[in-house]
């Protein structure tokens, strides 16, 4: 969800759910990647032309900090590869990514 920033540097506050860290066995990078994807494609559905952070998850939710921060980077580096391929995932970028995860098409998972 966004809702406006009133007065804050920024336009928008975007709002998500993060995943509590059980022992890493249950989904969490999974589930931690869908929260940073879903505030990055509504904050270019909105426009923005950049985003800010907190590193989610890495508090009280007691996420390993380079879990954490690796699943943030990777998703804004995947959203910017797929804008940049024209909304399809194709390009190297995707081809490694293929490659990592075992030749399976779909990505966001």
């Amino acid at each position: 969800a966004a809702t406006p920033a009133f007065r804050l540097h920024a336009k928008y506050v975007l709002h998500t759910v993060s995943p509590v860290w059980i022992d890493g066995s249950h989904g969490e990078e999974a589930l931690l990647r869908r929260a940073y994807d879903a505030a990055l494609m509504l904050a270019d559905e909105l426009g923005c032309a950049s985003v800010a952070f907190p590193l989610m998850a890495a508090g009280t939710y007691a996420f390993p900090h380079e879990v954490a921060l690796a699943t943030a980077v990777f998703g804004a580096v995947y959203l910017a590869a797929y804008r940049l391929s024209g909304g399809r995932e194709t390009g190297e970028f995707f081809r490694l990514l293929r490659r990592r995860n075992g030749g399976k098409e779909k990505t966001n998972e």
